[in-house]
């Protein structure tokens, strides 16, 4: 295909293992995968500073750049969207140019700011308004997030293009907490106030929590979020960082996977787990009724008596646990990375094809060489 050459930001392969990271990692190899052994596709390139590690096998890889923090974005990306598409998949566009297309996630640095330290409310908010600027486009996870978006005045409507997570990358494991093992439910954890993280601790300080524990997964363990001033109790479980193997089985194993968040873009551990079977409970907040579907159980984010009765439902009475780990295994099966890679491709398409230049391309020989480093 004529046109301008297609590059993603691949300087999420140099970052820590976050959420928003391994969704990026996701989203470049389906989108590869996608376009993988298309003659009719355009020039794609992952770029990434150089001395970058950690790529996997297969990827068409562009080296430029010495440094490796947000300023390598701002330093060398803007030279590409001259010559082509630039793709950034972790909430954040360079400052100058306008070829870009960028996943926001959501917009709650600017809906819960006091989730946010200054320094990086400040910068979050300036790259968010970069990335909608006119000219630009903007992909984002749920029909609540592109509302959002829209609401705070980040990005015009058709700008916005709504592509939901996948769910089908943790392995597949078998369900069944009816031989005697341990009684639990299970939620992400996070220390920011929107993820409501307290709320379920209140819930499991109840007596009739007794016998019931609540595994919290994430890095950060209990002498991190008392540190941070929440009030453990003893029937909580700190799981640490899980290999995909190890957190599907944790999921498969609960009674329930727990969210009680104020605000979600998506709330991926919610399809995650039901993706096993396992049903969910979660406020009726941001995107979260959405993406867990019409059989998840509902609980107030401002109160904990509504989080024990619901967990208390599932634990007395299998045969509603039973029917709510069909229901959301079917709902769950709709989240997919192969979905995601055709939906962002044909996002990228849309907008390689308003901005074909006249005449031939630069071929990739002539791309990956030059003065970009």
């Amino acid at each position: 295909m004529t046109g301008r050459p297609i590059y993603i930001n691949g300087r999420f392969l140099l970052g820590a293992k976050t959420a928003v990271n391994q969704v990026a990692r996701r989203l470049t190899a389906a989108l590869l995968e996608r376009f993988e052994g298309d003659k009719t596709a355009p020039n794609l390139r992952v770029v990434v500073p150089h001395g970058a590690g950690d790529i996997p096998q297969g990827w068409p890889v562009l080296r430029i750049g010495r440094n490796s923090g947000p300023l390598w974005d701002q330093l060398n990306l803007p030279k590409l969207a001259r010559r082509g598409v630039v793709i950034n998949l972790t909430n954040a566009a360079p400052f100058f140019g306008r070829h870009y297309i960028t996943l926001l996630h959501d917009a709650q640095v600017f809906d819960v700011e006091e989730s946010y330290g200054r320094a990086v409310r400040r910068w979050r908010k300036a790259a968010a308004r970069a990335a909608g600027r006119a000219g630009r486009s903007v992909l984002t996870v749920s029909a609540f997030s592109k509302d959002r978006l829209i609401a705070n005045k980040i990005a015009l409507p058709d700008q916005i293009t709504v592509i939901p997570n996948g769910a089908d990358h943790l392995p597949k494991v078998t369900r069944d907490i009816w031989q005697g093992g341990p009684s639990y439910v299970v939620a992400g954890g996070s220390i920011l106030p929107h993820k409501n993280i307290a709320l379920l601790f209140e819930a499991f300080e109840d007596r009739a929590m007794s016998g019931i524990e609540l595994w919290i997964t994430g890095s950060a363990l209990r002498a991190d979020y008392e540190a941070a001033g929440f009030n453990v109790p003893k029937n909580v479980r700190f799981t640490g960082f899980l290999s995909p193997r190890a957190l599907s089985q944790t999921y498969a194993g609960a009674m329930a996977v727990c969210m009680p968040s104020l605000t979600e873009g998506f709330g991926l551990p919610v399809a995650e787990a039901m993706r096993l079977g396992t049903p969910a409970i979660v406020a009726p907040c941001g995107a979260l009724p959405d993406t867990a579907g019409p059989n998840a159980l509902i609980a107030s984010p401002f109160d904990a008596t509504e989080w024990v009765g619901a967990i208390i439902a599932l634990k007395s009475d299998r045969a509603l646990c039973d029917q709510l780990s069909e229901k959301s295994i079917d709902h769950a099966a709709q989240f997919q990375w192969a979905t995601a890679g055709a939906q962002l491709a044909d996002a990228i398409l849309a907008v390689h094809s308003r901005q074909r230049v006249k005449g031939r391309a630069p071929s990739a020989t002539s791309t990956m060489s030059g003065a970009l480093t």
